[in-house]
């Protein structure tokens, strides 16, 4: 059988199971099975974003809701466990497990199943001694607390597991298990990932749960995630008698699901022939299931799971024969996994976003069914019942947790150092989990030590009564402005600046265990590794010898800010350079983009996939009228997208000369949506195949030249960035809403001019570096449609069209010409006659004009009552009212040569 394990997700179901088609076409077989280590993102709707805990500029729908919805289905059994960045309110309906969508199975809090006689098992989230012996006491909605700890193992869990005895095949965990790194290449990881080497050789890196659970279970396989590094390790496991054959484990983490990252792993395993086709419940752990159902907290309450230590009546819950025997007969002896998928809350509509849509705690039929059938009680009925009788359920608790887990009196079964966890709890204000996908990022940290408050500061903490300021930037520039407020004041300040990394910061507040005794309210402290920082209020006698307190040596005060002082002053020297060299020596001071435009970063504007992008491949600056109708009416279609102009003349968006040069740029410039761009080739084909086709062109013989680049780029910016490409003479007239298609020119060929994928789509890969390999520009469009046209051949086998309705072939559609070609290129004249009332374009997203067929230079003119007239009139009504022009003083409506 063959098994595709996939790291962790981030809801990118599209390119995961691309990822597959393309992997299966290369041999030797299908894929029978997919598993997910965790962060799937199961995201139904704008409400399910709100219910994971990432920062806001995370919270992306992705692509999952389609399949959720039912216009997608999963090409493969899917099997996942939950990770610490999931929609927890859609995971909390299916604790036991269930099916979040058709084919898309979740294992739950914890879970075993089989698939082809194949044993597989998995928990879900990530270890947080904190947490680790609540009960599962949180729901929607949630709090800033609970939205975390909701992705927190329990011991619950843990003991269940810890019951089976049956050997176990696959086990699935989204962190790792502790030590596990000592089994496989430590120092090729620590290479890879430096900032482990602490936990590493303090060996806290990873769960203590799941490192248990590998020593009990010892599976043939383990598998994991979380933290986005592909690490492999061989454990070999002690034989529990004397001449038995000694187990072992064969662990593999995987990437994040990113391009050129190891996300995915093809492996064969072995399996019974004659064992179903079909998902099956695991009768082991449905009775233990069964067994420990009374064993359930949905309290903040701690506590322990049973043990022989005199204290309980029962302590093994595994399942014996008869036990199991007698769930059986409960099921009359199916252990097929029903498919009662139903959809219990609303998808998500992208033409009617509903932000503000509320959260419910909802039951599912699924878990109420299981439940029923095997005679336990479900988990979010008696949370809701606690909620009405205790007020439980989404308010945090107020207690001395954390401090009673440090200490003795309150007993974990795990006696282990977790001073190197990130965890969260009502005294700590941490840098963990917020900023763990940014692994490379470097922080820096000010501390500002001064009797007043820094308006607009972004301090956490910082008040008119207290006597501190702390301030969290990744660079000393941004800080500036804020310090340089400081000095102007005279306020007395010291400086102090700390490297950081994202896994090494942790903030303590007055109540939490780190700061000294003898500071008063309120005091704030920093632990830094080994180094501890305090500052706040003191008492006097203790002032000269708590070493480390800032703002405590006195005498450093003065050299700090003279240092300070140079720097401002070389750098407001700078500043007045810059400013002379803008506004004297270039003149455009009053041509430059607005600076909300000149700011935008190229990777946050377009990162997303939604982006429409448009090229102009030639010197030209000034956009003609048809160029500007086109890129309007796709800003005026998709108002809430941005629209991105690449041009080859443009080489710094912050200077341009005056307007009155360039009438068409000042209109585009002025659309709150537009953004231009300088097309530097060489920086955007790094990273793909066409960098050495680029590389070892002399562009200087290529007789078509411009055109040839214009298709590289285009394939380059796609793939790169996602979203929809266009030509600079197609005029949109209602939204695509498509993600990964091709528009046909007719039943057999395709066109390049307008396009549409996700980032990262392994076709637009397979185009590139079919356009290298068969490089031939000497014939025309062999690198644009002609491209498309044979690499759609590979993909797919596709029949005619029937009338007006699209052909799809895996996640790929083939639009039907009417979506933009209604009018074919041997008819491009009809645009510049006079408008015919009967032609109809209710079946177009957009209108391709065929510019380049028009040698005899017709242009767009004002009062000719001709179809693109009528058109620019309606979808572009800026370009008509200040660029279109009378029969008298027509401007020219061609495109510049290096767009068709």
């Amino acid at each position: 059988m063959r098994v595709a394990v996939a790291g962790c997700c981030h809801g990118e179901l599209d390119k995961i199971y691309e990822t597959l088609a393309l992997a299966e076409r290369r041999g030797p077989g299908p894929i029978d099975l997919l598993l997910c280590c965790g962060d799937f993102q199961a995201v139904r709707n704008e409400a399910d974003l709100r219910c994971m805990a990432v920062p806001p500029k995370y919270r992306h729908m992705q692509t999952f809701y389609r399949y959720y919805s039912g216009e997608k289905k999963a090409p493969v059994l899917t099997i996942f466990i939950g990770g610490n960045h999931e929609a927890s309110n859609h995971l909390q309906e299916l604790p036991y497990g269930g099916w979040v969508a058709p084919n898309i199975y979740y294992l739950g809090l914890a879970g075993v199943v089989k698939y082809r006689g194949v044993r597989i098992g998995g928990i879900s989230g990530i270890f947080k001694s904190h947490d680790y012996r609540k009960g599962h006491f949180e729901c929607p909605p949630y709090n800033p607390a609970t939205i975390r700890s909701i992705y927190h193992v329990r011991n619950i869990e843990v003991y269940k597991l810890k019951q089976l005895k049956q050997p176990m095949d696959i086990f699935l965990s989204h962190d790792w298990p502790r030590k596990i790194y000592h089994y496989g290449n430590k120092q090729q990881l620590l290479k890879t990932k430096s900032f482990f080497r602490q936990e590493v050789e303090n060996n806290t890196l990873g769960s203590p749960a799941a490192s248990e659970l590998l020593e009990h279970l010892k599976p043939t396989y383990w598998f994991s995630a979380h933290l986005h590094v592909k690490f492999a390790a061989l454990m070999q496991h002690q034989a529990k008698d004397k001449g038995q054959t000694a187990k072992a484990t064969k662990f593999l983490a995987l990437d994040k699901c990113l391009p050129h990252r190891d996300f995915l792993q093809v492996i064969e395993i072995e399996h019974d022939p004659s064992a179903p086709e079909y998902l099956e419940y695991d009768i082991e752990w449905l009775t233990v299931l069964r067994a420990t159902d009374d064993l359930i907290n949905v309290t903040e309450r701690l506590w322990n799971m049973p043990e022989n230590n005199g204290l309980h009546t029962r302590w093994d819950y595994s399942a014996t024969e008869e036990a199991m025997n007698k769930v059986l007969e409960i099921l009359n002896h199916d252990l097929k996994v029903p498919c009662n998928f139903s959809i219990t809350a609303a998808c998500y509509d992208p033409s009617r976003p509903q932000t503000q849509m509320q959260l419910v705690h909802r039951i599912n039929p699924q878990t109420t069914e299981f439940c029923a059938q095997l005679g336990i009680t479900d988990m979010n009925v008696r949370l809701q019942k606690a909620k009405e009788e205790h007020h439980l359920c989404g308010e945090f608790e107020e207690q001395d947790d954390m401090e009673s887990n440090d200490s003795g009196e309150d007993r974990s079964e795990y006696n282990t150092d977790t001073s190197a966890l990130s965890s969260i709890n009502p005294d700590e204000i941490m840098l963990d989990e917020e900023e763990e996908d940014e692994d490379s990022i470097k922080y820096s940290i000010y501390i500002l030590r001064h009797g007043g408050r820094i308006p607009g500061s972004t301090c956490l903490a910082a008040a008119q009564d207290k006597p501190c300021t702390l301030l969290l930037t990744r660079n000393l520039g941004s800080f500036l402005s804020l310090f340089l407020y400081v000095i102007q004041q005279d306020i007395r300040t010291t400086l102090l600046r700390l490297p950081v990394g994202p896994r090494e910061l942790r903030l303590g507040t007055s109540r939490g265990p780190l700061c000294p005794s003898n500071f008063l309210v309120p005091r704030r402290c920093i632990r830094y590794r080994n180094l501890r920082i305090f500052w706040g209020r003191q008492e006097e006698r203790n002032s000269s010898k708590s070493p480390g307190i800032v703002g405590a040596g006195q005498e450093r005060d003065g050299d700090m800010l003279k240092e300070l002082q140079h720097s401002l002053l070389v750098i407001l020297l700078l500043v007045c350079v810059f400013f002379y060299q803008l506004n004297v020596k270039s003149r455009c001071l009053f041509s430059c983009l607005p600076p909300q435009k000149s700011q935008q970063d190229l990777e946050t504007l377009l990162g997303h996939g939604r982006g429409i992008v448009f090229i102009e491949t030639s010197e030209r600056m000034e956009p003609t009228p048809l160029v500007s109708c086109a890129v309007e009416s796709a800003a005026k279609i998709y108002p809430g997208q941005p629209v991105a102009f690449f041009m080859k003349g443009l080489y710094d968006t912050t200077r341009l000369p005056s307007n009155a040069t360039y009438p068409g740029f000042s209109l585009l410039s002025a659309i709150d949506n537009v953004f231009f761009f300088p097309l530097d080739m060489k920086r955007l084909f790094e990273d793909t195949p066409l960098l050495s086709w680029y590389t070892r062109i002399n562009a200087s013989v290529e007789s078509n030249w411009l055109h040839v680049s214009s298709d590289a780029s285009r394939l380059a910016i796609i793939w790169k960035y996602g979203g929809i490409y266009m030509d600079t003479d197609v005029i949109s007239i209602r939204p695509i809403r498509e993600e990964n298609f091709l528009a046909a020119q007719s039943s057999r060929y395709s066109s390049n001019g307008v396009f549409g994928f996700l980032p990262h789509h392994p076709f637009l890969w397979e185009c590139m570096e079919n356009f290298v390999e068969h490089y031939n520009s000497e014939i025309w469009g062999n690198q644009g449609p002609g491209l498309m046209t044979r690499m759609l051949r590979l993909w797919c086998k596709l029949g005619d069209f029937q009338e007006v309705s699209d052909l799809r072939c895996l996640n790929l559609s083939f639009l039907h010409p009417q979506r933009f070609y209604p009018i074919s290129y041997p008819e491009w004249r009809r645009y510049y006659e006079v408008w015919d009332r009967d032609l109809s374009f209710n079946d177009s997203y957009a209108l391709h004009l065929w510019n380049y067929m028009n040698k005899e230079g017709r242009t767009v003119v004002r009062g000719s009552n001709t179809l693109v007239e009528n058109l620019c009139r309606k979808h572009c009504p800026r370009t008509y009212r200040d660029l279109i022009q009378g029969p008298e003083a027509s401007g020219t409506g061609t495109l510049g040569p290096g767009n068709k």
